[in-house]
């Protein structure tokens, strides 16, 4: 039987056997020793001590719940001894050994002493080693460029932890977190507090502030502290609320857009004419391939943002979900690969689009009289062989599908020559004059005369796999004059 100790480090408590407290103890207590007559030694202390209860937490699972004497004996060497580091301002090794240590361990934090918002831009330009003043251009280019650049800044600014101790900004830089580091690293930081003081107090010695000290009362601060602390409490409780609203948008649209896509197929196979998901959507993509990579990087463009909203959400409320660094670099990247690749298949498409043909028929209408009436037919589709679109519909015919089109334009002009005539104007787009002028080919138009009867068609309709590329029907009536 072994006796167990409980021990408080920096806030948590741990329990230790008795053997591994000891050497714990005699350790802690030479690094006090130590850092007892320094300056910020108290920082120094309690930024080791915080050090060590986070490597305690990282030996810890849910199997084994006591802190051995190997535990110490790891976390002594990774530290080491207070006693082997003598920090002197020339001391060039020390610069070189620590050198030596950087990039081997990084962990992408928020950099509080170079912010301009969150610290975001220094934390990432920390964590792949470039200049932070690229990690802004980017930043500006996303806003301006693509417009999503604000929203996703602010993703990441909940996301990223704030690096809050020594231990925590050494991490950021892939420097050994040692005594002799954080030793230096806080030390940096008085003499910076005090570089800071300097120049405020010649600032305060060339100008006159005593008046305005004078005014300044101590309600006067009481009010000021009143009124950051309610603000802080309402901000905190907006930010809760934040999360909130993050969870629910993920719990709401995740399950609902899964259910959506399970369902399509089959409620398109019973509402309309039996095709598969891809004949609905055939006009629009060039081959199967092409609408099925759509969809899969539709999906990607879609949950993962969803997915890391809902992470977000959770992080708000409980600060206990913590998304890795390399984690968050990879769907980042994923993202990005998928919506370029949308638009590539959308530019792919677009260039569909690029040029236009157009052929007019000219008919001459036979009608002995001076009286014409004109009738349009209705195509007569009804659901079950037809799916429509507003003024674009799709209808399975025999073993053929055909894209059918609502309503071509009739214009009716005067003919001066005292001939009735009817010009079918047929449009089309394709990648080129040659592929345009095809699909022009490829437009049904008809119309039928019964005596003095011109009874027209109210659609026109081209083969599936011609797509919707800008087909057009134009009629224009040309009747004599009186």
């Amino acid at each position: 039987m072994i006796k167990t100790i409980n021990i408080n480090l920096s806030g948590i408590v741990f329990n230790i056997n008795e053997d591994a407290y000891s050497i714990l103890n005699n350790y802690l207590s030479s690094i006090r020793s130590k850092f007892k007559n320094t300056e910020g030694g108290d920082e120094i202390i309690a930024d080791i001590e915080s050090r060590i209860a986070e490597l305690f937490s990282e030996k810890l699972n849910g199997s084994r719940q006591v802190i051995e004497i190997k535990d110490v004996e790891s976390i002594i060497k990774i530290l080491g001894q207070p006693e082997d580091y003598e920090l002197e301002e020339d001391d060039d090794d020390n610069y070189t050994q620590n050198n030596n240590y950087k990039n081997k361990r990084k962990k992408l934090f928020r950099n509080p002493d170079d912010k301009m918002l969150g610290g975001v831009s220094s934390g990432i330009a920390a964590y792949i080693d470039v200049d932070t003043v690229w990690i802004r251009l980017l930043w500006l280019l996303l806003f301006f460029g693509f417009g999503f650049g604000f929203l996703f800044y602010i993703i990441l600014w909940i996301v990223i932890p704030l690096a809050k101790t020594t231990a925590d900004k050494l991490e950021m830089r892939g420097e050994p977190v040692n005594i002799e580091n954080i030793e230096k690293k806080i030390k940096e930081e008085f003499e910076d507090i005090k570089d800071s003081f300097t120049k405020m107090g010649e600032h305060a010695r060339n100008a006159d502030y005593a008046k305005a000290g004078k005014k300044a009362t101590n309600a006067i601060g009481q009010i000021i502290d009143i009124l950051i602390t309610i603000l802080g409490r309402i901000l905190k409780f907006l930010i809760k609320v934040l999360g909130i609203i993050f969870i629910f948008i993920g719990i709401v649209s995740i399950p609902a857009i899964i259910f959506g896509l399970s369902m399509a197929g089959t409620l398109l196979d019973d509402i309309f004419y039996g095709g598969s998901i891809f004949d609905i959507f055939s006009p629009i993509f060039n081959s199967p391939i092409q609408f099925y990579t759509a969809a899969f990087l539709l999906i990607l463009v879609i949950f993962i943002p969803l997915s890391l909203i809902v992470l977000l959400g959770i992080r708000i409320l409980t600060r206990k979900s913590r998304i890795s660094a390399l984690m968050l670099v990879i769907l980042t990247i994923i993202w990005f690969a998928a919506a370029s690749g949308l638009g590539a298949i959308a530019a792919n498409t677009g260039i569909d689009h690029k040029e236009d043909s157009s052929v007019t028929q000219r008919e001459t209408l036979k009608i002995n009289s001076d009286t014409l009436i004109i009738k349009a037919i209705n195509n007569n589709y009804s659901y079950g062989d037809l799916l429509d679109y507003d003024d674009i519909a799709i209808q399975k015919v025999n073993d053929k599908v055909e894209i059918i089109f609502d309503k071509p334009n009739l214009n009716i002009d005067p003919n001066s020559d005292g001939k009735m005539v009817l010009k079918i104007i047929k449009k089309a787009k394709g990648r080129s004059k040659h592929d345009a002028k095809e699909r022009v080919s490829h437009i049904k138009y008809n119309y039928t005369i019964n005596g003095n009867t011109l009874i027209l068609n109210d659609y026109y309709s081209t083969e599936v796999e011609n797509k919707l590329r800008g087909q057009k029907v134009n009629l224009k009536l040309l009747l004599p004059v009186n």
